[in-house]
């Protein structure tokens, strides 16, 4: 898939040759990351911990797929002192989503620095940190404080994850300022991102270890099944724009659900019929949109033998949104 070289990191090496193709879309993403993650996750169960840490930590294997550059792990490390001071007690109810100064002198334009971002004088070690943040380089605060665990190497593989995801080099201190600024809604980042894989990005880089998820194994089969996965609503998002208050976002919420339940375009046959002998092959719609032909896997496409034909055969209901790809035809639910 991209040959690496001695100039370029793997990984930056895959997101050019990605951006180069029009973004990698999810299947490829899951299918370069996945392998990396089952690699790490075996070293935790051997209570060790993964070399991660910077933009170098990864390789390229003949397969396309990330994986470590020491694939033996190191032993863990612990400084609980430093970690606790800087974490917000586990049973408190406080959650901050965000901190940020505002700075507004005399005879000088007003600056908002987001807390959030490590300073450049704490990411060159110059300052230690004051509070859990940000650090660019796919490197999880935790390491500055000299500790080293399971739940850090959770951060440093969602950011991976992320920026692949999201089509953003996280070496770059500008492109992950623009991810801490819309983590909570990655959708204006990348619109076909799936609801799956950006919940499980949310979890695995929440700066508050309470928060974070703690359980590798877990997150790679929800990775794994994403598509079999019921998708929230995102309600919290609907009509965030909108000013003036409770009505105007109530009627958003109540525009939003509305168009979810009824479909007002000429798409829709029951309000503007017309008889067609329009027809559907299941088999193209079931195929994803990649940027590597090789991530298409026989066993996820409607065809006459296989799974597909198997659970045909049952006589069951089938649950269409696992087969067809919806996202990437946006004529089938009209066409349904």
């Amino acid at each position: 898939m991209v040959e690496q070289t001695t100039m370029r990191p793997a990984l930056i090496a895959l997101l050019e040759a990605g951006l180069d193709a029009g973004g990698l879309q999810t299947d490829d993403v899951l299918s370069v990351v996945l392998p990396l993650f089952r690699e790490v996750a075996a070293l935790h169960e051997q209570g060790l911990v993964a070399a991660l840490g910077n933009v170098s930590s990864y390789r390229i294997t003949e397969s396309g797929a990330l994986a470590l550059v020491l694939a033996g792990g190191t032993a863990p490390k612990s400084n609980r002192d430093a970690i606790d001071k800087l974490q917000t007690p586990v049973a408190s109810v406080l959650h901050l989503v965000g901190e940020t100064r505002i700075t507004h002198e005399a005879d000088a334009p007003m600056t908002v620095e987001d807390l959030t971002m490590a300073s450049p004088s704490q990411i060159a070690g110059q300052t230690p940190l004051a509070r859990p943040a940000y650090m660019p380089g796919y490197q999880a605060w935790e390491h500055s404080l000299d500790h080293h665990d399971a739940a850090s190497d959770i951060l440093c593989l969602g950011q991976v994850l992320a920026s692949l995801a999201c089509n953003l080099d996280f070496s770059s201190e500008d492109d992950l300022r623009l991810f801490v600024g819309h983590r909570e809604n990655l959708f204006t980042l990348r619109q076909r991102l799936h609801p799956v894989v950006a919940g499980v990005i949310n979890e695995m880089t929440e700066l508050d270890r309470h928060r974070r998820a703690q359980d590798l194994p877990s997150l790679i089969r929800r990775l794994e099944t994403y598509r079999e996965q019921p998708q929230d609503l995102a309600l919290e998002h609907v009509g965030s724009a909108a000013q003036g208050g409770l009505p105007q976002r109530r009627q958003a919420v109540q525009a939003h659900l509305r168009d979810r339940l009824f479909d007002l375009s000429r798409r829709n046959r029951l309000l503007h019929f017309r008889p067609t002998q329009s027809s559907i092959n299941l088999t193209v719609a079931s195929v994803p949109m990649v940027v590597d032909l090789k991530n298409i896997k026989p066993d996820q496409l409607c065809l006459g033998a296989g799974c597909f034909a198997n659970e045909v055969m049952t006589g069951d209901r089938i649950q269409l949104s696992r087969w067809l790809r919806f996202e990437d035809q946006p004529y089938l639910p009209g066409a349904l």
